[in-house]
């Protein structure tokens, strides 16, 4: 929790922790793509679409990648990502 102190000369200082980053609900699929590139798991993932016909038709039709949508869960385990990794992903796309 942060607090804020008004100095004599007023200025404010800020101490105590900064607050955790807020995942993002949805990236686009440039900030994906970029992101996994990123990560160097770009190839992989383009290679799992190829496999799973379900996948490439959702990625297809798609105009963003929503965090709670079933196919991010399903293609983590292929990309080797946990959910924290997942939501750092989408953090650091979300910036780009």
């Amino acid at each position: 929790m942060k607090t804020f102190h008004k100095n004599i000369d007023g200025t404010v200082t800020i101490t105590g922790q900064a607050d955790a980053p807020v995942v993002p609900s949805a990236i686009t699929k440039v900030q994906a793509m970029k992101q996994l590139k990123a990560l160097n798991k770009w190839i992989t993932f383009k290679t799992v679409l190829a496999t799973n016909q379900d996948a490439q038709d959702e990625w297809d039709l798609a105009t963003e990648l929503q965090r709670a949508n079933p196919f991010v869960a399903i293609l983590a385990p292929a990309l080797n990502m946990t959910n924290a990794e997942l939501d750092t992903m989408f953090i650091n796309a979300s910036k780009l």
